[in-house]
């Protein structure tokens, strides 16, 4: 995670302003009109005031104590940066009928645009019915504009170990209706294809 504090961007992309973007791919930003780098910036700038207030009553009692909580205030604060930087960098993109779901410095899923159900711009409260796997929230902290629903479950990673499943994605896209166009646009294409197959 932290490599992102000193990445510079297009490490294998054809456009010097991504990181791990294949040439060709079709790219969607969620950094510039949604508020998930500006709330991160407020939570570093809530970190550094309780770090400070914390650190001066814990030196009152210890002060190797109170260092270690700093550092690791320090540290909380580095991993923030780094997210926010890289959420600039790693764009979802779609590159060869797959759309690539990211979040910062996360890999979240691979999703086939085959098995996308349907797709849509909505910011409505979304409410899980008993029984239904919770959606993933692409766009955290950021609110969503765009759903993504899939024909079958699959499986995201999330903070890179630990796996979950989900069959609805909640998306914050800087440009949602050109997403759900490609998409749609795609998912039409594929059922052509089939369509002229059988």
């Amino acid at each position: 995670m932290l490599k992102y504090l000193f990445v510079k961007p297009a490490g294998v992309s054809s456009d010097p302003g991504w990181l791990d973007v294949p040439q060709d791919a079709e790219v969607f930003t969620y950094h510039q009109k949604h508020a998930g780098q500006a709330l991160l910036g407020g939570l570093i700038l809530a970190a550094i005031v309780e770090a400070a207030g914390v650190h001066l009553l814990i030196s009152m009692w210890n002060h190797w104590v109170a260092l270690a909580f700093t550092l690791t205030s320090v540290w909380l604060v580095l991993q923030i940066i780094a997210q926010i930087r890289a959420m600039g960098m790693r764009p979802i993109y779609i590159d060869k009928g797959h759309l690539i779901l990211r979040n910062g410095a996360f890999d979240l899923a691979d999703i086939a645009i085959s098995q996308v159900d349907s797709i849509e711009k909505s910011i409505k409260d979304f409410n899980r019915e008993k029984g239904q796997l919770s959606p993933l929230n692409v766009g955290f902290p950021a609110t969503h504009n765009v759903v993504l629903r899939l024909q079958e479950p699959m499986e995201a990673k999330i903070l890179n170990r630990k796996k979950r499943d989900f069959q609805i994605a909640l998306l914050a896209i800087d440009d949602a209706d050109r997403l759900v166009e490609t998409i749609r646009q795609q998912l039409t294409s594929v059922s052509e294809t089939e369509a002229s197959i059988n």
